[in-house]
This record gives C-alpha cells, sequence and structure tokens, in this order.
C-alpha cells in the first residue's frame, strides 16, 4: 500500500513528503470507507493529497465527511481523527526507516 519514497535531503523535504504520504494513507482509508477499489480508490487518494496541499489538515477531515455523508458513510469526526492519527504515526514510522537505510548504506 506504501509507495516507495524517494529519501529527503533535509528537513524541509522529508516533512513535505511525510505530509504527502500521510495525505495518502488517508486518502486510500478512506476510499475503502466509501467502497472505492483500485483505481478509483488511488484518484480518490491523489484528491486528498492535493486537499492537504491546499487546506491542510482540517480541509482532509472536512473532505472525508463530507463525502461520507454524501455516500451515507457513518463517519464522525472522531473517526477520522483517530485514522489520521494512526496514518500520521505510519507516515512518520515510514520516513524514518527510509532515512535510517539511507545513512546506513556504505558510500
Amino acid at each position: 500500500m506504501i509507495r516507495e519514497v524517494m529519501p529527503a535531503t533535509n528537513g524541509l523535504e522529508r516533512g513535505t513528503e511525510m505530509r504527502a504520504l500521510r495525505a495518502r494513507l488517508m486518502g486510500l482509508w478512506a476510499a475503502r470507507q466509501l467502497g472505492l477499489e483500485g483505481a478509483a480508490a488511488d484518484r480518490y487518494a491523489s484528491e486528498v493529497i492535493a486537499t492537504q496541499r491546499q487546506l491542510g489538515r482540517q480541509g482532509i477531515t472536512a473532505k472525508i465527511l463530507r463525502d461520507a455523508a454524501r455516500h451515507d458513510v457513518g463517519l464522525s469526526a472522531h473517526d477520522v481523527w483517530t485514522e489520521f492519527r494512526l496514518c500520521d504515526w505510519e507516515a512518520q514510522r515510514h520516513i524514518s526507516r527510509t532515512q535510517s537505510t539511507e545513512t546506513s548504506r556504505p558510500s
């Protein structure tokens, strides 16, 4: 589910990668809640990434809640924020693991 993330060269790039990965994970989770699979789930995740870039965390939450209501899926803000924290943790773990692999490689 997690695509390879290119190693970042500085903290700003790592933060950007982490936010994009977190948004992708959130998008894929929300897509599953909405009953989307395959290419439709990937497109939805891309929409969530775009929302992250434009509106941040609150934008992601609003989008997912709005889409869930439109599809008559019972999600609460608490559900979304709980998953957001899990995706944040997973994205940070993935980025840290990628960094440690890069720093431990011989030159």
